[in-house]
C-alpha cells in the first residue's frame, strides 16, 4: 500500500540501529532522517506525494506527506489532488479539511511542530504509539509491533469486530497501539508532547456543493478522471452498482475506458459482466488465477494478514490478490457502497429489531447484530468478549444520533458509514493503494451529503438507479446477481428473494469456494499448525473444537470451511504480531 512510517525520538539518549528500521519498511520514495525523527513514505505515485526531495540532517525542515488519493471540487470540476496542491492545501496547519473527498492520510512538519490528519471518513489507517523513548507512526499496524515486544490482540476492540456484522470499536486491535478516528488529528508540539482530538462523521460534516443534483455529481465523479486525461477501468459484477457506473461510461469514447471482473467465468458475475460487454462491445477482461502450490499459498497468507490484521478470512487472500494482475495505469473506479445509494444497508437489522435499536436495548440489540466469525475460543474468552461488545454496542447507542430524531433508515446508513466503511473498509483501501489508483464514487463525502437528504422511499426503491439506466435502456433487459444466483431485474425486493429461492432448486449455478479451494491446498500447514506449541500455548483457544472442526473438514465435512479460514487469519496475524521489536 502506498504507506507512511516515522519515528520521533522523545529522549535525547535513545538511539536505534537505522539499518533495523529500514528494513521494516520497503524501500522509500521519500525519506527524511535528522536528530528528531525518521520518516519514510513510499508506494505507488499516484497515492504517494511529499516535497521532501533528498535525505537531510537539518531539524528544521519543513515539508509534508500525503499518503491516499484526495479529490477535491473547484472551478466547477472535480479532480485528483496533485503534489503542488497538497502543499498549498497543509501549509496552514488550521485549515478544515473537511471540505475534500477522496481517501488520504497527511503529515506536515512546520515549525518545529507535527501534524498528522486524515480524511473525514477515515477510510486511510494512521496508527500510532507512545513510549518513554519515542512515538511510532504508521499506515501500517503489523510495522508498529515490530518496534515494540510482546504485542497481544486487544480483546477491548476485536470483540465487537468478532461478534457482530460491524465492528463498532475505533481502538486498536493491538494493546498499546492507538488507531486514529476518522476527522482526525494528531499534534506533536517541539517538546514532542502530543495532542489527539477526532470527530464522528455525520451529513452535515461535508461541505456543500452547490447547484448539483444527486445523479450528476455521481457522474462527474465517476467521469472526471477522462477530464485530466485519465483512462478508467471499471470493475463490473453483475448487480445494480457498479451497472450504474457503466450506465455514464457508455456515454464516452471506448477507448478511454474497459472493465474487469475477477473470478471463474461460470460464476454469476462474471456471466452478466460478459454479456454487457458482448452486448455493449466495450474491453472487458476476465482475470483468474487458481490456488497454486501449499508453499506459495502458505507465503501469500503471511504477506495477505500482515496488510489486514485478521480481519479477512484466510482464503480472500486469492479473491482480493488479483490487484497486482491489473494495469496500474488507469484509474480504478469501484462500485463499492453503492447500497448507500439505494437504501439496502442493514435491512435485516431494520427488519428483526427496530424496537430494540429506537429504545437502544443493548442485549436484543446485541442478538440482531450477532454473526460470530467462528467458535474458536474458550468459555472464559467467549464470555469476555461478549461483555465487551455490549460495552461497544453502549457506546455506540451513546454516540449516534437518536433514532426518532434521525429517521431509522438514515440512522442504519449512517452506522454502516461510521462502523463498517470507515473501519473494515479501510483494510481494503489501503491494501489496494499499493497497486492502483483508485476510489469508490458512492463512498465520497459530498455525495454521502446529498443522498441522505433524498427521500428514503427513493432511495429504498432504487428510483436513482433506474433513473441512470433509462440512459442506456437495455441495461435494464439484463438479468441482475443477487443472492448467488441470476434472476431478472425487474423484481423487487420480496419478488427477487423469492425467485432466488426457487431458482437456486431449479438451476444450482456455480458458487465461489475459495474457501475450501484454499484449504484442499495447505493440509499439511493447517494439520501442523493445530499441533504447534504456540497454538497449544494460547491461552484463548478451545483446542477441543478447533481440532475437531479439522479432523471433520479433512474427512469431507466441509461445512467448517470458512471457521477454519477465520481461525488461520487469526492465528497467522497473532504469530506475526509476537516477533521481537528490532529496535
Amino acid at each position: 500500500m502506498s504507506w507512511m512510517f516515522s519515528l520521533i525520538k522523545k529522549n535525547s539518549k535513545f538511539r536505534y540501529n537505522e539499518k533495523a528500521v529500514s528494513s521494516i519498511h520497503p524501500q522509500a520514495r521519500y525519506l527524511l532522517n535528522n536528530s528528531r525523527l525518521y520518516l519514510a513514505a513510499g508506494g505507488l505515485k499516484g497515492t504517494c506525494s511529499s516535497n521532501i526531495n533528498n535525505i537531510t540532517k537539518s531539524s528544521n525542515i519543513e515539508c509534508f506527506v500525503a499518503i491516499g488519493l484526495g479529490i477535491i471540487y473547484s472551478n466547477n470540476k472535480f479532480s485528483f489532488i496533485e503534489r503542488n496542491d497538497w502543499e498549498n492545501i497543509l501549509n496552514n496547519e488550521n485549515t478544515d479539511l473537511n471540505y475534500l473527498n477522496g481517501h488520504f492520510v497527511t503529515m506536515l512538519i512546520k515549525n518545529k511542530t507535527i501534524v498528522i490528519r486524515n480524511d473525514q471518513l477515515g477510510l486511510r489507517n494512521l496508527f500510532y504509539l507512545e513510549t518513554d523513548d519515542f512515538i511510532g507512526i504508521s499506515t501500517r499496524l503489523d510495522w508498529l509491533t515490530k518496534i515494540v515486544n510482546n504485542s497481544e490482540i486487544n480483546f477491548e476492540s476485536y470483540s465487537s469486530f468478532w461478534n457482530l456484522i460491524n465492528c463498532l470499536s475505533y481502538k486498536s486491535i493491538i494493546k498499546g497501539i492507538k488507531q486514529l478516528n476518522p476527522g482526525g488529528r494528531i499534534t506533536i508540539n517541539e517538546n514532542n508532547e502530543i495532542k489527539v482530538s477526532f470527530k464522528y462523521w455525520h451529513p452535515n460534516s461535508a461541505a456543500s456543493i452547490q447547484d448539483y443534483d444527486t445523479i450528476d455529481m455521481l457522474r462527474d465523479l465517476t467521469l472526471f478522471p477522462m477530464e485530466h486525461d485519465k483512462t478508467i477501468n471499471l470493475a463490473l459484477s453483475g448487480g445494480i452498482d457498479s451497472r450504474t457506473l457503466l450506465s455514464f461510461l457508455l456515454n464516452k469514447d471506448k477507448t478511454k475506458w474497459a472493465t474487469l471482473t475477477w473470478g471463474k467465468k461460470d460464476l454469476p458475475d462474471a456471466v452478466i459482466a460478459q454479456k454487457l460487454a458482448e452486448y455493449y462491445k466495450f474491453k472487458h477482461k476476465m482475470i483468474y488465477e487458481p490456488f497454486q502450490k501449499e508453499e506459495d499459498c502458505i507465503s501469500n497468507l503471511y504477506n495477505y494478514v500482515s496488510e489486514t490484521y485478521s480481519i479477512l478470512p484466510a482464503y480472500t487472500c486469492k479473491e482480493l490478490g488479483y490487484y497486482d494482475s491489473i494495469d496500474n495505469k488507469p484509474i480504478f473506479v469501484d462500485g463499492g457502497s453503492g447500497a448507500l445509494f439505494r437504501r439496502v444497508v442493514g435491512n435485516k437489522m431494520l427488519l428483526k429489531g427496530k424496537k430494540f435499536l429506537i429504545d437502544r436495548d443493548i442485549e436484543n440489540s446485541y442478538s440482531i447484530m450477532k454473526e460470530p466469525k467462528a467458535d474458536i475460543f474458550n468459555q472464559y474468552t467467549n464470555n469476555l468478549m461478549h461483555n465487551l461488545t455490549l460495552e461497544d454496542i453502549d457506546k455506540m447507542f451513546y454516540d449516534m444520533p437518536q433514532i426518532k430524531d434521525f429517521g431509522k433508515d438514515n440512522w442504519i446508513d449512517l452506522l454502516s458509514i461510521r462502523y463498517y466503511k470507515t473501519i473494515n473498509g479501510t483494510i481494503t483501501q489501503s491494501r489496494m493503494d499499493n497497486y492502483l489508483t483508485n476510489y469508490m464514487p458512492f463512498l465520497q463525502p459530498s455525495l454521502l451529503k446529498m443522498v441522505f437528504n433524498v427521500s428514503e422511499k427513493h432511495r429504498r426503491s432504487e428510483i436513482m438507479n433506474k433513473k441512470i439506466l433509462k440512459e442506456h435502456n437495455h441495461l435494464t433487459k439484463f438479468p441482475i446477481v443477487k443472492y448467488d444466483t441470476i434472476i431478472p431485474f425487474t423484481l423487487n425486493l420480496y419478488a427477487a428473494y423469492g425467485m432466488a429461492k426457487i431458482k437456486k432448486i431449479i438451476k444450482k449455478y456455480p458458487i465461489s469456494n475459495l474457501d475450501t479451494q484454499f484449504l484442499d491446498k495447505i493440509p499439511n500447514f493447517v494439520q501442523d499448525r493445530i499441533r504447534s506449541k504456540a497454538v497449544i500455548d494460547h491461552s484463548h483457544y478451545d483446542l477441543k473444537k478447533i481440532k475437531f472442526m479439522i479432523d471433520e473438514y479433512y474427512g469431507g465435512n466441509k461445512e467448517y470451511s470458512k471457521q477454519i479460514n477465520w481461525w488461520l487469519s487469526y492465528d497467522v496475524w497473532r504469530e506475526i504480531i509476537s516477533e521481537k521489536s528490532v529496535l
